[in-house]
């Protein structure tokens, strides 16, 4: 069940049209996601001044369009989990994956929608996930 404590046109529709299309297809892919993964809730809220999702059992995921890089869109996952060092493990050479704490998108280039289905489905059940070797990733 989708929660929502902000007005997610109006937050979104702050962003360029080509963020914008960005953002809308990331958060698509979040509901979605959760969906098949039949989580039982999910909170659209913002965070840090950012889109977030937060899931029972999950790890809150953040999305932002920043006018200092113009070009890219950023998913941003909670520093202190495995998500982003696993991420850089298994897909680095496919991903710009920043630090410790997020994804950096070029929205110059189609979403690699296949990969980040499987970095927001292990973020959305983290607390399932966490102990398991790659967070269960085969």
């Amino acid at each position: 069940m989708l929660k929502s404590e902000v007005n997610i046109d109006e937050m979104i529709g702050a962003y360029p049209e080509e963020a914008q299309m960005f953002i809308r297809t990331i958060r698509e892919m979040v509901l979605q996601i959760a969906e098949n993964l039949g989580v039982e809730e999910v909170l659209e809220t913002k965070r840090w001044g950012e889109l977030s999702f937060i899931a029972k059992g999950g790890s809150t995921i953040r999305v932002n369009w920043n006018p200092a890089t113009p070009a890219k869109c950023y998913i941003f996952f909670i520093c202190t989990t495995k998500l982003v060092s696993t991420f850089q493990m298994i897909f680095g050479e496919e991903l710009d994956v920043m630090g410790n704490r997020a994804i950096g998108l070029d929205m110059k280039s189609p979403l690699p929608k296949e990969i980040l289905h499987t970095c927001l489905s292990m973020a959305l059940q983290y607390q399932k996930v966490k102990k398991l070797p790659l967070l269960g990733y085969s």
